[in-house]
């Protein structure tokens, strides 16, 4: 049976599937993904174990915020991780904002230049 890929390793195949073909992550991004495979990982444990609590029939209100709160705070750094790794785009400008700028940068003291 082919083992289960972990939320972890998920995560880490779609970041490396955003880079563009020929290209690959350096040292320190490779070292990133591993840790992001590692906190996700970690995520999914806490998770379950934050589950496990809710169907106590006593629930600690303590545990369950110390939880939540540790989950919420490894999805911000994941994220932000994450956001770290992906392939800078540039924002095409409309035709009518190209237009403006250049407007403005032929105008010189209020007489335009020719």
């Amino acid at each position: 049976m082919t083992p289960r890929k972990t939320p972890g390793i998920r995560l880490v195949e779609s970041l490396r599937g955003l880079l563009d073909q020929g290209y690959e992550f350096d040292e320190a991004e490779e070292h990133l993904l591993e840790m992001i495979e590692a906190e996700t990982d970690r995520v999914a444990a806490l998770r379950a174990v934050l589950a496990d609590e809710l169907a106590k029939a006593e629930v600690s209100t303590r545990r369950v915020t110390e939880l939540s709160a540790e989950i919420r705070l490894l999805e911000k750094q994941i994220g932000q991780w994450s956001a770290s790794l992906r392939p800078k785009q540039t924002e095409a400008k409309s035709w009518t904002h190209q237009k403006a700028a250049n407007t403005r940068w032929r105008t010189v003291g209020g007489l335009t230049a020719l």
